[in-house]
């Protein structure tokens, strides 16, 4: 969030004459003018620190805007007699930019004290300041303060805002509780989350390790707690592996409830969630996001027989199956372009080659399936092919790539879909083509690559912070490549798949952790190849086509618990390589897949 200088007049609303209006600004002038010379100010505020400077204030103009002053002076409190109030519970500066409002009638609203102004302004019963503190909590949301302004909305009763915030909380569940600021929410909005229907997650396994770090961040303070928001885990629906930390964790919270001694038999049944008869439906019933079909599109690339290819295919996991989408189409046939699915489900496709092309495109184009729609956005700022993209915190992010046969960029642009425009940002430590690229934990990675068309590979592993706007070097893979793939796997744990070395085709997998720095080897793939497409959809993940020798129309799929690759017995419908690939969400109530398409869904 940003500070933001915000007016507010306490005057009545109406028509004003222009008389009107000079005498209120001669009188706004004049209290001014009196308060800094100290001319029959008769109270003096201080703050709650003890070395506190007094600020000198009329107590008429004070009870004009505060019930809590006017109250204060007209009756019978001792401090309607003092000549100096200590207010222990604001500090001073925020106490000076009240009065400062009191005076002026305008504040300066800032991410860093908005919270303390908020409570002071609702304590002293200045309705302007907490009327535009909301403004301002409301109006700069993102995914890192969601959680912030539920609990601040809760906390000081304004139901709207809490309602909306929640269901932002909600809908970005899985990254907010990676957070540190969902480690030290109370256990009322642990379980108000918990308990939700509409509650984002992949899996309940998701939501049940999110319960499980917030517990431990306290062990001691939260055991008596932990039964509470245990019961509303959707234990049917976790995985067996999960299910046996579930019925510890539930054991240990059962222990606190039982004074520190072993509950009874009888007592633990009856203490189990399902026999609470607030939980029993809920922990039956299935969250509305679960049960969501998850789908690979795959988006233009080249094939050895057709060359560019304008196509849109759909790979679904959970049928077994891959079929071409029928429209839309592009309007030019494309290779390597970066792609990037919004929330919204819609399909961004930035630059690459396009047909009867030699130099990046600038061009950018958005796809709803849903709608069945093509349009085109905001052109980028340079023409990019093998560039990076990623939604980011409702952003797209555009990075590095080559602008044509030989000069590989270091440039990076950020897309506001609101304004429909890009702008620069940071530039990447070096110029950087055919890496690979992800979003995660309100960072952006960049894996590999090269400095220079032709050039070996890199090892190298960037992280970009769109909060500092800065980019920051982290451990090198073990593996120098290019054209490899990447997708956020089980746990958070970014898989790196493939691409070129130095001595050819790779069929090495290497995992990074985002939370440790640290690398990890996994099972190699059954083939060599690069340039392919990869995503995670219900725990597993996915490659599909590339190059390996000639290009390629198989799948592979990655199990993490069993650390295997295996071949799927369907295949893409040709052969691609250079193609946009990210995971979709289906909508229940979508027509996508309707018994008009192949396959039905």
């Amino acid at each position: 969030m940003s500070s933001e200088q915000i007016q507010a007049s306490a005057a009545p609303a109406g028509v004003r004459s222009s008389v009107a209006g000079a005498m209120t600004e001669r009188l706004v002038i004049g209290l001014q003018e009196m308060k800094s010379s100290g001319v029959l100010c008769d109270v003096v505020l201080k703050g709650a620190e003890e070395s506190a400077v007094g600020i000198p204030c009329h107590r008429l103009v004070l009870s004009a805007q505060s019930s809590y002053f006017r109250t204060m002076f007209a009756s019978d409190w001792k401090e309607s007699s003092e000549k100096v109030i200590q207010l222990r519970n604001i500090f001073c500066n925020t106490l000076q930019k009240l009065v400062d409002f009191v005076y002026t009638l305008q504040i300066v609203i800032g991410n860093d004290d908005v919270q303390s102004l908020l409570a002071a302004a609702i304590f002293l019963d200045f309705s302007p300041v907490v009327t535009l503190c909301w403004d301002f909590l409301e109006k700069h949301m993102d995914v890192s303060s969601y959680l912030q302004v539920y609990s601040l909305a809760k906390m000081h009763n304004n139901p709207r805002l809490a309602e909306k915030a929640k269901k932002l909380v909600v809908r970005h569940f899985v990254q907010i509780a990676q957070s540190s600021e969902f480690s030290l929410v109370d256990a009322e909005t642990i379980v108000e989350l918990a308990a939700s229907d509409d509650l984002c997650a992949e899996s309940e396994d998701e939501v049940f390790e999110a319960v499980k770090r917030w517990y431990e961040y306290d062990q001691t303070g939260r055991q008596a707690q932990l039964s509470d928001v245990l019961q509303y885990i959707r234990v049917p629906f976790l995985s067996p592996k999960r299910l046996e930390s579930y019925f510890l964790a539930l054991f240990n919270g059962l222990l606190s409830s039982a004074a520190g001694g072993y509950p009874s038999q009888s007592t633990a049944v009856e203490e189990l969630p399902g026999r609470k008869n607030d939980a029993i439906l809920s922990r039956c019933r299935p969250r509305k996001s679960h049960g969501l079909p998850k789908v690979v599109v795959c988006v233009g690339g080249w094939n050895e027989d057709d060359g560019r290819m304008d196509t849109v295919h759909v790979f679904s996991p959970s049928l077994s199956a891959v079929w071409n989408f029928d429209a839309p189409k592009f309007p030019q046939a494309v290779v390597g372009c970066g792609m990037a699915m919004t929330e919204n489900n819609e399909i961004i496709v930035c630059g690459g080659v396009v047909e009867n092309g030699s130099h990046g495109t600038h061009r950018v184009r958005q796809l709803d399936l849903f709608r069945n729609e093509c349009t085109d956005l905001a052109r980028m700022h340079l023409g990019r092919i093998y560039v990076g993209v990623a939604a980011l915190n409702g952003r797209i992010y555009a990075v590095g790539g080559c602008s044509g046969a030989a000069t590989v960029l270091d440039a990076v642009e950020c897309y506001d879909p609101e304004k429909d425009v890009w702008r620069s940002v940071v530039a990447l430590p070096h110029p950087l083509a055919a890496f690979a690229m992800v979003a995660t934990k309100d960072r952006l990675y960049v894996f590999g690559g090269v400095v220079q068309m032709g050039a070996e590979p890199v090892n190298s592993t960037f992280c970009y912070d769109p909060g500092a706007d800065a980019w920051s070097k982290l451990a090198d893979m073990p593996t120098a490549r290019r054209f490899c793939s990447a997708c956020v796997g089980p746990n958070n744990v970014i898989y790196v798949i493939g691409g070129r070395g130095s001595d050819g085709d790779l069929h090495y997998v290497e995992a990074y952790d985002p939370s440790s720095n640290c690398w990890s080897k996994k099972s190699d793939m059954i083939k060599a190849r690069w340039a392919a497409g990869c995503g995670c959809v219900d725990g597993k993940v996915y490659v599909l086509g590339g190059c390996s020798g000639p290009t390629d129309r198989d799948i592979e799929v990655y199990d993490e618990e069993t650390n295997t690759w295996s071949l799927l017995p369907c295949r893409l419908p040709k052969a691609i390589v250079g193609f946009g690939c990210a995971v979709m969400t289906l909508k229940k109530e979508s027509a996508v897949f309707s018994c008009r398409r192949r396959p039905p869904f």
